[in-house]
């Protein structure tokens, strides 16, 4: 799945396997184009939503779909600046609910992983380990397995070898 290593670049990541996994490196080569790194990053997101069986719009209604507007933007239906309002959308979900600084309730965690899906611009294609560390972090305050998640994210960034 991964392009030749000439157009690619090494950021560091995370191998989630561990209790302490935020201090254990692993690289994954990103695309140097951001186009490509953000296509690649979102598809992942919305992957690994899929195979954990989450639908954000359905336990959190009153906003907008993210993985169906995520997927539109992929797909070449929509621009960015639509994800930027939709985003703009969940961060008052989460402003309204008073859940700035709330990690556990269940609904302000659907909304943080909305943001993921929906905060990545094409010019912080150097930030986007942040964003994967961040998505990661929101699926385990939901309680997701991590061992399931580490082995998706080998799969898809082919680090079965290097973890």
């Amino acid at each position: 799945m991964l392009i030749s290593t000439k157009h690619l670049t090494n950021y560091e990541c995370r191998d989630f396997n561990e209790p302490n996994f935020l201090s254990l490196p692993v690289t994954i080569q990103w695309p140097l184009d951001k186009h490509v790194a953000l296509h690649l990053f979102l598809k992942f997101q919305l992957h690994v939503l899929e195979k954990l069986n989450i639908q954000i719009a359905n336990e959190v209604s009153q906003v907008n779909d993210p993985q169906l507007l995520a997927t539109e933007y992929l797909a070449g239906h929509l621009s960015f600046a639509s994800l930027d309002s939709a985003r703009v959308q969940w961060w008052d979900y989460i402003d309204d609910h008073n859940g700035i600084t709330n990690f556990q309730d269940r609904n302000l965690l659907m909304a943080r992983l909305a943001v993921c899906l929906l905060m990545t611009k094409v010019n912080e294609g150097d930030t986007l380990q942040d964003h994967l560390d961040w998505f990661i972090e929101f699926l385990k305050a939901l309680g997701e397995d991590s061992k399931k998640v580490t082995a998706l994210k080998k799969d898809y960034f082919n680090l079965a070898d290097r973890i």
